[in-house]
């Protein structure tokens, strides 16, 4: 907070502020004790923000408890924060208390997160991003994320996606040097339809060969074509260009 915000709170208020800052429950107690007329829930959560962003567990847990936070007022830029700075029981915790935030992002503000976390090599983090969500579609910008770690021999990066990743990512290395790298799958599909389902299979609207994918916006393709298609243009579908992430992708049986 800057010098005129923090003007517009009482000398209290301001006295929570700097207990929410160092973590100090017994502080945060005694100011709400003194003066009833504090309200913990000023400013749409700012005593829980002002927690989180300074990595003050036991003082967001203790507002939690007993403010029951509203969950409306929790922004992206906070957990964004959190990421940066790699505050992992942080996160953990923020999703005890608000999974249905995180379950709720969009596929573009849960690759973010996950990116965020690798770009500064808060491992821990993205592994907890993985555990909450295993469909983070980390093949977006044309495994952007991928590329980047390998040019810069970035091995926590590189090593985390080959291990949340092993059917996609290989990566060869040889005295803590990544010497060769290869996709192994543009495109992993687990998901499963029956022929009999469908009235009626199209041929690869792509190469007019058999089809064997069929996406949420009803439209047939063979696994090849769509997968260079993924790997070179983008996710939207060549047909109707509505985008289709892998879970979005059923494999004709």
């Amino acid at each position: 907070m800057n010098s005129f915000t923090i003007n517009n709170f009482s000398n209290n208020e301001q006295i929570l502020f700097i207990a929410c800052q160092n973590n100090s429950v017994e502080l945060v107690e005694w100011i709400l004790f003194i003066d009833h007329n504090i309200n913990i829930n000023i400013s749409k959560e700012l005593p829980f923000c002002i927690a989180c962003e300074n990595n003050s567990i036991d003082v967001a847990k203790y507002i939690y408890n007993m403010s029951h936070v509203n969950e409306t007022n929790i922004e992206f830029d906070l957990i964004s924060t959190i990421c940066e700075e790699g505050y992992f029981k942080l996160l953990t915790t923020l999703y005890e208390f608000f999974s249905k935030f995180f379950n709720d992002l969009d596929y573009l503000n849960q690759y973010r997160l996950f990116y965020t976390a690798c770009e500064y090599e808060n491992i821990n983090v993205a592994e907890i991003l993985y555990k909450m969500n295993p469909s983070i579609p980390v093949y977006l910008s044309k495994h952007n994320l991928f590329w980047g770690a390998y040019l810069i021999n970035n091995l926590p990066v590189i090593n985390l996606l080959i291990k949340l990743y092993p059917t996609r990512y290989y990566v060869d290395i040889i005295d803590d040097k990544a010497i060769a790298c290869e996709i192994l799958s543009d495109l992993i599909i687990n998901n499963n339809i029956e022929k009999i389902s469908l009235n009626n299979i199209d041929s690869c609207y792509i190469c007019y060969e058999k089809s064997n994918l069929y996406t949420s916006c009803k439209h047939f393709y063979c696994n090849n074509c769509l997968s260079r298609h993924y790997l070179h243009n983008d996710i939207k579908c060549p047909y109707c260009r509505k985008e289709n992430l892998e879970y979005d992708i059923c494999e004709i049986i």
